[in-house]
């Protein structure tokens, strides 16, 4: 959103199945650009959790994608939108994390329907080494609703990644922020981006 179009086409070139669009950035052309994206994603069989096209009427909180058996769940929200109002009509158009029991509940109906549960949110405090405490307390948030992965975006620089722990044993993977992919950034901090890797197997019929 609100970057050259060809930027679309060389991520389905490149075979992206999924490409996180919920950012403080969204609504900075308005919905109009919410809706190219959307469309040119869609028809490119590509999700884009954390926005929907103003036609679709709803707040659909997952995208679901099936892979090798599993079938995964992938949530975007945002912490922030440039002080852009969400459409008093089309509210859904953008997943926030202003109203904490839609995002359990989202997170709640994404654990029901699928084995893994994947949140990208935008989030933290610009050019922070560290998470801030927004960031740690809705990190146990995710968790304590069905996330299985976390990953963050919005710092430019990298911060550190962690295990948070939930009732029952389980503990859910999270990254704070993997920093700048490709930037024009000078600063040496912000010229460093880090790539998430974790495999997600079946053992029991449990993810």
């Amino acid at each position: 959103i609100g970057t050259p179009i060809e930027v679309g086409y060389a991520l389905e070139e490149l075979g992206f199945s999924v490409v996180s669009c919920a950012g403080n950035h969204a609504l900075d052309f308005g919905t109009e650009a919410i809706d190219r994206t959307a469309a040119l994603f869609s028809g490119a069989g590509i999700l884009t959790p954390g926005i929907q096209p103003t036609s679709d009427g709803d707040f659909r909180p997952y995208a679901l994608l099936e892979e090798n058996g599993i079938r995964c769940a992938f949530l975007g929200f945002t912490e922030t939108t440039n002080g852009h109002r969400l459409p008093e009509d089309t509210p859904w158009v953008l997943h926030t994390l202003d109203d904490e029991a839609q995002v359990r509940q989202a997170l709640s109906d994404a654990r029901a329907a699928a084995d893994l549960v994947v949140v990208f949110v935008h989030w933290g405090t610009e050019y922070a080494a560290e998470p801030d405490e927004n960031q740690l307390r809705w990190a146990k948030v995710f968790a304590d609703s069905g996330a299985d992965v976390v990953l963050g975006t919005h710092p430019h620089v990298l911060q550190s990644w962690d295990w948070v722990a939930v009732d029952g044993g389980r503990e859910t993977l999270v990254y704070y922020s993997l920093g700048n992919c490709i930037s024009a950034q000078t600063d040496p901090a912000c010229r460093l981006g880090g790539l998430a890797w974790f495999t997600a197997a079946m053992e029991g019929g449990v993810c």
